[in-house]
């Protein structure tokens, strides 16, 4: 049985949901800058840094809010014994 969601949870989400959105946008900035500003070698290795750095964060955020990997397909709903729902089976 599913615990009840407490209103801490929902708060958590919106903040996560806010900071995955804010770090996006970190990210889009920085590229821009380096792309228009000065695109040096030394520029474009440290927008490499921040960009992996970010990319780590925001994977772990999601992983926290989600509970799965940004990448990770549900798992397929089990309606009755052995019957899979085709909600969530792609066509292959």
């Amino acid at each position: 049985m599913a615990r009840p969601v407490s209103s801490f949870d929902c708060i958590a989400r919106i903040w996560d949901a806010a900071i995955l959105l804010g770090l996006e946008f970190l990210v889009a900035g920085d590229i821009i800058r380096t792309v228009v500003v000065d695109p040096t070698f030394n520029n474009v290795l440290v927008l490499g840094l921040i960009v992996l750095i970010r990319t780590f964060l925001s994977m772990s955020l999601q992983l926290e809010l989600e509970g799965r990997w940004p990448l990770q397909h549900d798992p397929p709903k089990v309606k009755n014994q052995g019957e899979v729902s085709s909600a969530n089976v792609r066509d292959e």
